[in-house]
């Protein structure tokens, strides 16, 4: 399954609850891709990079260190989703996001942001 994220905040309960759910029901997240659509950029020179991933405002950092940790809730694990398995548009190549995203199915569920 592949599920699309925004990068906000506002759907912790939401993987909250997955998590919670996913576990009490043995729901195994391994093969869950997560798709995320935004990351903050700095300009420096007329170049975009990435923000630091160990900035409080980073969606890689969200992601790895809070949606992650949600959703493997007291799981083991082989039935965890796999760090791997979160996906971010590329900086230097942004059109081959679609891409990648169209090879692996297409997102099966996108959650949106309030």
């Amino acid at each position: 399954m592949v599920l699309g994220c925004p990068g906000g905040r506002s759907l912790k309960k939401t993987y909250f609850y997955i998590g919670r759910l996913s576990t009490k029901l043995n729901i195994s997240l391994n093969n869950l891709t997560i798709v995320m659509m935004d990351e903050y950029v700095d300009k420096k020179k007329g170049k975009y990079s990435l923000v630091n991933p160990k900035s409080h405002y980073s969606c890689v950092r969200f992601s790895k260190q809070v949606i992650k940790r949600l959703l493997n809730y007291k799981k083991n694990k082989k039935n965890e989703l796999k760090k791997e398995n979160i996906l971010f548009p590329p900086i230097d190549f942004p059109n081959t996001y679609d891409k990648k995203i169209n090879k692996i199915g297409g997102i099966d569920v996108f959650l949106l942001a309030s």
